[in-house]
């Protein structure tokens, strides 16, 4: 039997609260708009009081928090995935065709403003959660690019690495059994961080105009409504923003779990 300690409880309680907001926001049923119980405080019946419409605001947080979550997660995987095979190749080839280009765009990209770029690009897409963390994959490669090539360049050096080379393994096997195992965890490690900003972007998109258009709820749009009733309604503000802050610190806490 697995033994947990006592460091360990907090990162296991992160990841069940995120698992247990992803499978309750997808399976909850979002109300109809109920134009006699608009802006309504928190009773028994909606324990996070209803919006301008009557909508139950606990449930379009769950499913805003869900979508967040899974896209998010999406976008990550994605920028990671790109990153490592881009930027292994450029490390482990630097002498061929696509190398110096790839450490050239890492460079571009790795020094430019990420929300600037983020806010250009959906911009001039148009609107929507699809373009929104298309746009996120595709601008956040370049920090774990840069760190797969780093060590990629100094482990290619290594005893154990030269070794597999010389017994004649080929480069698909040299990168299996010697490079994956040593670069995998502490690039997925040091990506992980990027997860909260990301979450907090797509919050950020919507004072733009650029997040998801309704009626699909998002985090970032319930704040943004939420400001226009803040001296009536203060829970249309304060449950979006908690949860929000909620789900940031959670996947913080998993980051420095897992680097321990």
């Amino acid at each position: 039997m697995m033994m947990i300690s006592r460091r360990e409880v907090p990162q296991y309680l992160a990841i069940a609260l995120l698992l247990a907001l992803l499978t309750a926001g997808s399976m909850v049923v979002l109300d109809r708009p109920d134009l006699r119980s608009t802006l309504g405080s928190p009773s028994l019946l909606h324990w996070m009081g209803t919006d301008d419409l009557g909508r139950g605001v606990g449930t379009r947080i769950m499913r805003a928090a869900a979508l967040s979550l899974g896209a998010s997660a999406m976008a990550w995987f994605a920028a990671v995935t790109i990153g490592v095979v881009l930027g292994g190749y450029s490390a482990y080839r630097p002498g061929s065709w696509g190398a110096a280009w790839i450490r050239w765009f890492i460079v571009v990209f790795y020094t430019t403003p990420f929300f600037l770029v983020v806010v250009g690009v959906v911009g001039a897409l148009g609107p929507g959660l699809i373009n929104a963390y298309v746009v996120f994959a595709l601008v956040a490669w370049a920090a774990p690019a840069r760190q797969t090539a780093a060590m990629v360049d100094r482990l290619r050096q290594t005893t154990f690495v030269v070794a597999t080379q010389s017994f004649g393994f080929s480069p698909a096997q040299v990168v299996r059994y010697a490079l994956a195992p040593e670069v995998a965890r502490p690039v997925i490690v040091a990506s992980l961080a990027v997860l909260p900003e990301i979450l907090a972007f797509d919050a950020a998109l919507a004072f733009f105009g650029l997040g998801a258009p309704p009626p699909t709820p998002t985090i970032g749009r319930m704040v943004l409504e939420g400001i226009n009733y803040m001296s009536v309604a203060w829970w249309l503000i304060l449950f979006p923003v908690a949860v929000l802050a909620l789900l940031c610190l959670a996947v913080r806490v998993i980051v420095q779990g897992s680097a321990r």
